[in-house]
């Protein structure tokens, strides 16, 4: 069963997320931390398929987590999904620098699915 880490500080962007993902497969294991500091903390016992990441975040935001995620050999390829409000060209290139996903939060629950969808097909045809 594939093993999804969500790490996002607000709560109803990361239900919200839980839900989408669930509305496309049951089959998907779904783990959530509130900030980058838990997340890399995680990362010692947990070694989830795919990581969706938001960018702001208190204690250790998003591209922070990001970078020092790269720097363990385990994930270095492991598929990670920025995913934040921010339309900041800046953002969206760093992501990249780091081999990772970017992917704006939709006003919407639908639009929501429709991304993550599309991203998981895309790293592993589910």
């Amino acid at each position: 069963m594939p093993i999804i880490l969500a790490v996002d500080d607000d709560i109803d962007d990361l239900q919200l997320l839980e839900e989408a993902i669930k509305s496309i497969s049951r089959d998907l294991f779904f783990v959530q931390a509130n900030n980058g500091k838990d997340a890399l903390s995680m990362l010692d016992e947990l070694v989830p398929d795919f990581i969706f990441l938001d960018i702001n975040m208190p204690i250790m935001n998003g591209l922070d987590c990001l970078r020092l995620i790269r720097k363990i050999s385990t994930f270095k390829r492991t598929p990670i999904i920025m995913v934040s409000t921010s339309i900041s060209p800046d953002d969206k290139l760093l992501a990249s620098e780091f081999n990772a996903a970017y992917i704006q939060k939709p006003n919407n629950f639908r639009d929501l699915a429709s991304r993550v969808a599309d991203i998981l097909k895309i790293y592993s045809g589910i």
